[in-house]
């Protein structure tokens, strides 16, 4: 039995903008090591393309350029991107202030390997699509990624360097609502269209 993702809350945008401009502009009065600022790359992982658009456009509203960080390069990973699109992130950039903010859906956690990232910022949800008895079509949820998703996510940073990830679930959430891991698509969507594809593929090729 396949078990659907229960309701959550849409992405703190605000909460994630905040978290960016404390990593980019390094207050001088925090010394801890999470406020370290950033050199190299920030990941934020969001569940789609939708929130990929807005972060971008929250970033770039409240961004203002600082002692710190002279410029700022945001650019959305997804798979519906062209390759020319997609081969962007995988710039470096030797002025160190320069800093590459790339918001990316779950492509990121494990097709693609950005070497220079140093900091994972984790909405920790994900969009998948489940079949849905009552309109009997697949739809895509969006839910809780699974623990195994979130330690592909961390793998992202320090692969070159010392690196950090930022999840923004409470201790709470990550112990009694998140899955292990998200059931396999052969169980969560209707297999339909697949057998009618083969079916199809067969009478082409007798």
């Amino acid at each position: 039995e396949v078990i659907f993702p229960r309701k959550v809350k849409d992405v703190d945008f605000e909460l994630l903008v905040k978290l960016v401009m404390v990593l980019l502009t390094n207050p001088d009065d925090k010394s801890e090591d999470i406020y370290q600022p950033v050199q190299g790359c920030v990941l934020i992982f969001l569940p789609g393309i939708s929130e990929i658009s807005r972060m971008i456009r929250y970033i770039s509203a409240c961004f203002t350029p600082s002692s710190k960080v002279s410029r700022l390069v945001l650019l959305p990973l997804h798979s519906n991107l062209s390759p020319a699109e997609q081969a962007k992130v995988f710039v470096t950039y030797k002025d160190p202030s320069v800093v590459k903010v790339i918001c990316a859906t779950n492509i990121a956690e494990a097709s693609v390997t950005i070497p220079d990232v140093t900091v994972v910022i984790d909405s920790c949800k994900v969009k998948a699509m489940y079949y849905d008895v009552s309109t009997q079509s697949n739809t895509l949820l969006t839910g809780m990624a699974g623990r195994f998703n979130l330690v592909q996510r961390k793998g992202r940073a320090g692969r070159v360097r010392a690196g950090r990830c930022y999840k923004l679930i409470t201790q709470h959430t990550y112990e009694n609502i998140i899955q292990q891991q998200m059931p396999p698509e052969i169980l969560r969507i209707s297999l339909d269209s697949i057998i009618l594809q083969c079916y199809a593929m067969k009478e082409v090729f007798i």
